[in-house]
């Protein structure tokens, strides 16, 4: 593809009219939640660019988060941390059940017609997962 001809300044002193015109016939509330997203984008794109440039900092941010979230759990009570760490154990398997429940869901269905499969896999998987873990 060829590079675009640059504009003359006629053409950009137009192109800028017609934009400034169109604004000012944009609707108030329109125009908030557009200067909102415009600034939004700056802020990530003033972020990302401090990131490339100081990586060393980002990975202090991530050492001190982490540091903060060990802190936190030596601070907690026994039973607490016997509790997290069964949410945990039990949301793994969990996981565990429902990668198993879609195997055999696929091998199952597997001798259905692709409609019917594409139909009935994502509710026979959630539904044996949830059977699975309720029983366990």
């Amino acid at each position: 593809m060829p590079p675009r001809r640059e504009l003359t300044r006629e053409e950009k002193d137009e192109k800028n009219r017609k934009a400034k015109e169109k604004r000012s016939l944009e609707d108030p509330e329109a125009k908030e939640v557009r200067l909102a997203a415009q600034r939004e984008k700056a802020k990530f794109v003033r972020e990302e660019k401090r990131r490339r440039l100081n990586p060393e900092d980002d990975q202090a941010a991530k050492n001190l988060k982490s540091q903060r979230a060990r802190e936190d759990r030596q601070a907690e009570a026994p039973d607490e941390r016997a509790l997290r760490q069964r949410l945990r154990c039990n949301k793994y398997a969990f996981a565990h059940d429902l990668v198993i429940a879609m195997t055999r869901c696929k091998y199952a269905l597997s001798t259905w017609s692709r409609r019917n499969l594409i139909n009935y896999t994502a509710v026979g998987v959630v539904v044996i997962a949830l059977d699975w873990y309720s029983k366990g």
